[in-house]
C-alpha cells in the first residue's frame, strides 16, 4: 500500500485549462484523506497483513471518479472530500476506525 504511487503534480495531472496545480493539489487532498480513512482498516488480524489489491482498487478509482467532475474538483471543499471518502468506504464496506477501548482503568471518585 503505497500512497506516493497515486500522488500527482501539475505536470502529471493532465490538462486542466491552466488549473493544473489546483487540480493536482485537490487530487492529492483526496488521496491523503482516503488513505487516512482506509489504511488502518485494511490491517487484518493481530499482525499487519495489508490487502494491497483492495487498497489499489479503491485508490485507482479516484482519478476516474473526478475526471468526469472537472468543475467540482477545482472548487473542492473539505466537506466534499469527507463525503467522497465516506462514500468510497461505504461502497467497499470499510467500517470506521473505532477509538481504542481502555481496559483496567481505575476510576477515582472525589470525596
Amino acid at each position: 500500500m503505497n500512497l506516493s504511487k497515486y500522488l500527482v503534480n501539475a505536470s502529471t495531472v493532465c490538462s486542466w485549462d491552466g488549473e493544473n496545480q489546483r487540480a493536482a493539489d485537490n487530487f492529492n487532498r483526496i488521496y491523503h484523506a482516503l488513505d487516512m480513512r482506509i489504511s488502518p482498516v485494511l490491517i487484518i488480524g493481530k499482525e499487519p497483513q495489508w490487502d494491497p489489491e483492495l487498497y489499489n482498487e479503491i485508490m485507482s478509482r479516484v482519478r476516474d471518479d473526478w475526471m468526469r467532475k472537472k468543475d467540482m474538483l477545482l472548487k473542492l471543499t473539505d466537506e466534499q472530500i469527507a463525503e467522497y471518502v465516506e462514500s468510497q468506504a461505504a461502497i467497499y464496506h470499510i467500517s470506521p476506525v473505532l477509538p481504542p477501548v481502555v481496559d483496567n482503568v481505575e476510576v477515582l471518585r472525589a470525596p
